[in-house]
């Protein structure tokens, strides 16, 4: 469990990394498949990492930004010309971030990301100072 201020936080995501909020339906969608209706709580979506219903989530799928700040994962088991860069091939063609708040919405207590990039966020979190 963490307890750093929120909005540098959020602020690195939507500057840096041109994340966007989204809600945890589309969250859901995205990482399990449309129509997987048995996920309901943020606990469950998230594989128990966060605890709390007050959760922001965040979508990082510019190319360009993608390019410059992070490295494909295992790339040697990840789609050529030959697949179709999509979850169903087992490649994430980008970053979801979801980020759980205090009661009051001010402080991180918990995070957790999905994706198939190593990238620097929790470099850039402890420059920082948040971690």
């Amino acid at each position: 469990m963490y307890n750093f201020e929120f909005l540098p936080l959020d602020k690195l995501l939507k500057e840096k990394y041109k994340a966007s909020v989204i809600d945890k339906w589309t969250f859901r969608d995205i990482l399990y498949g449309k129509g997987r209706n048995d996920y309901v709580s943020v606990s469950e979506m998230t594989e128990d990492i966060i605890q709390t219903e007050n959760a922001v989530f965040y979508l990082i799928n510019d190319v360009e930004v993608i390019n410059k700040n992070c490295i494909c994962l295992y790339s040697y088991m990840y789609p050529n010309e030959e697949h179709l860069p999509t979850i169903s091939s087992g490649f994430c063609p980008f970053i979801l971030f979801v980020v759980g708040l205090s009661e009051d919405g001010t402080h991180v207590e918990d995070y957790a990301r999905w994706g198939s990039f190593g990238d620097n966020i929790f470099d850039e979190m402890g420059k920082l100072g948040l971690i």
